[in-house]
């Protein structure tokens, strides 16, 4: 079961950014905390609209173009490795590339 309330570190970690920078964020938006132990939390309601924003407006900002040019860099990365003997699986999903390369080196 979930609890209603975040710690600030689990926060953090749902909005992809340092504790530091959560604590900014939730002093600017006047975010009510609650000390339970050692941690302050937050309410996850109001955590979990801003992760939903955030997504809404990363993927309004997805143009063609930018969609092109990640299909463009995924088959660019795709025929570098074919013409040095390796088969590699890499996909644009968005404007992200996916790959099975570890640290850009095809696995063994």
């Amino acid at each position: 079961m979930q609890s209603d309330r975040l710690t600030s570190a689990e926060a953090a970690e749902a909005l992809c950014m340092t504790v530091q920078g959560f604590y900014r964020l939730a002093k600017k938006r006047q975010w009510s905390t609650i000390e339970i132990g050692p941690h302050q939390t937050y309410e996850r309601s109001r955590i979990e609209a801003v992760v939903t924003d955030r997504l809404k407006r990363k993927q309004s900002r997805m143009t063609p173009a930018v969609r092109a040019h990640a299909e463009k860099c995924a088959e660019t990365i795709r025929r570098y490795w074919a013409e040095r003997g390796h088969e590699i699986h890499v996909e644009a999903g968005g404007s992200d590339i996916r790959s099975d390369l570890v640290n850009g080196l095809p696995k063994r």
